[in-house]
């Protein structure tokens, strides 16, 4: 359906309305200068439309998941071979929706989604450890993730770029401002909505037959 067709229910109205916002965006940032890059996604995290000029630019998650998805006639092969395809399948699918969401609400927009994971694991080891009390040093990150010091450093630096964290002494902080933002629980509400349907989806695959 195109934000051209007549929608014949509340559901594909709203879908029409969507497109049309998106569309109206795309054409007020796009033509003013082509070089910017800027991706619209729907409030699940889902691609609504995306501006990249650069070349080889395709995001690199779906390129890896494109390498190991099978085609249609193995699908169901592939279902049979893997013990909890189905599940496991769900499991991935959180993962990756909920990063693509973490990366909407924090990350500047030009920042490309699957290289910048491992900044994003960093941030999870310093908003732990503000949480529980017991701040990160950038030697107690290296050894948590088992990553090489001079790793975690520029990781850090290219979050206290982002303003996500500040350093205080030896230790690091994540920012309140920014977990409290608009942006942030928004994106904290949208991954609590994601882990529910997820639990209930596992739920229901566990009650059919192997």
């Amino acid at each position: 359906m195109t934000a051209s067709d007549t929608p014949n229910s509340a559901a594909e109205q709203k879908h029409a309305e969507g497109l049309d916002v998106a569309s109206a965006v795309y054409q007020a940032l796009a033509p003013p200068d082509a070089d910017r890059v800027f991706t619209l996604c729907d409030v699940r995290g889902r691609l609504i439309v995306g501006h990249d000029l650069r070349p080889d630019q395709s995001d690199p998650v779906e390129r890896c998941l494109e390498a190991f998805r099978p085609s249609e006639g193995r699908a169901e092969a592939m279902t049979q071979k893997i013990n909890a395809a189905r599940q496991r399948l769900v499991m991935i699918r959180l993962m990756i929706d909920a990063m693509r969401s973490l990366h909407g609400a924090y990350a500047p927009i030009q920042e490309p989604f699957g290289t910048r994971l491992e900044t994003f694991f960093v941030g999870f080891c310093i908003a732990l450890g503000d949480i529980e009390g017991k701040p990160f040093s950038a030697s107690k990150i290296a050894a948590y993730l088992h990553m090489p010091r001079t790793t975690v450093m520029r990781r850090l630096k290219r979050l206290e770029n982002w303003n996500i964290v500040y350093r205080h002494g030896r230790r690091y902080h994540v920012r309140d401002t920014m977990l409290n933002s608009l942006m942030g629980m928004r994106s904290y509400l949208q991954i609590r909505r994601m882990i529910s349907r997820a639990g209930e989806e596992l739920t229901g695959l566990d009650t059919l037959p192997a």
